[in-house]
This record gives C-alpha cells, structure tokens and sequence, in this order.
C-alpha cells in the first residue's frame, strides 16, 4: 500500500476493535510507504473503541513499513500490542510538534528479527536479541 492519504487516523490500515470483535490485520511480505494520516498512525492506526477495552490485533511478518507521515503518533500507533518479526520500520515522520520529527512506531511491540529506526514512543514487550533498535536501514 503506498502513497494512500487519510483525513483521520491510520493513513493505510484502519484496525478498531470492537466488543465483539477484536479486529485482526496481519501483514505478510507487504510494503507500506509514503502513506499519510492527519491522525495517529501515518501508515498503520490500531486501537480500540472504548479505552481499557481489547485491542485490534497487529502483526507483521517480513514486511517495510516506512517513510509515512502522522499529524499525529507515529508511523504505527499501538494501542494494545503488535507483533513484528522480520519487519523493518524506518524514517516514519510526525508532525505533533509542528515540525518533522521521528517517530516510527508508538506503543507496544513484541519483535523478532525486525528493525526500527526511532524507538523514543515504543514500549518494548517479550523481544528477543536479534532485533536492531535505533539504527537506519542500508537501503
């Protein structure tokens, strides 16, 4: 999915859960890049209906998920948990500031052999060594 714009949140995939259904969106060998959101989430929004209620499902498997802009959170809001493994997130851009700034994924993550370039809004859950935090892709 690229080059997709949303007036809202969630500027590729729009992932809400509701109280009878946890909403499930999983990735594999994807690609979401130049993707926009006036919202949280540049590229991917997840989150719930109702705050302190279930979460949608995240997960993403051998896929890029870059350079997308947020007015608001991150290239990826979380509002619950994703699971990455085998993705790269790099140079996602929030504009919350009133400038440019990093912010690749905001929430929490449970990755495995996966690479995020700005890990200042991330949480990390369960992650194994094999992960590159902070550091830029060679591409």
């Amino acid at each position: 999915m690229v080059n997709n714009a949303a007036l809202g949140d969630g500027g590729a995939i729009y992932n809400r859960a509701h109280s009878s259904d946890p909403g499930h969106v999983t990735l594999i060998n994807s690609t979401l890049s130049g993707n926009r959101a006036s919202g949280r989430g540049g590229a991917v929004y997840n989150g719930t209906v109702t705050a302190g209620t279930s979460s949608g499902v995240f997960q993403s498997n051998n896929s890029t998920i870059s350079n997308n802009l947020a007015g608001g959170d991150g290239g990826i809001f979380i509002d619950g948990v994703a699971t990455l493994h085998n993705t790269i997130v790099p140079g996602n851009v929030t504009t919350k500031s009133g400038q440019d700034s990093p912010s690749d994924i905001v929430g929490s993550v449970i990755a495995h052999s996966s690479l995020v370039g700005d890990t200042s809004g991330l949480t990390f859950s369960q992650n194994s060594s094999d992960n590159l935090w902070d550091v830029a892709p060679l591409f």
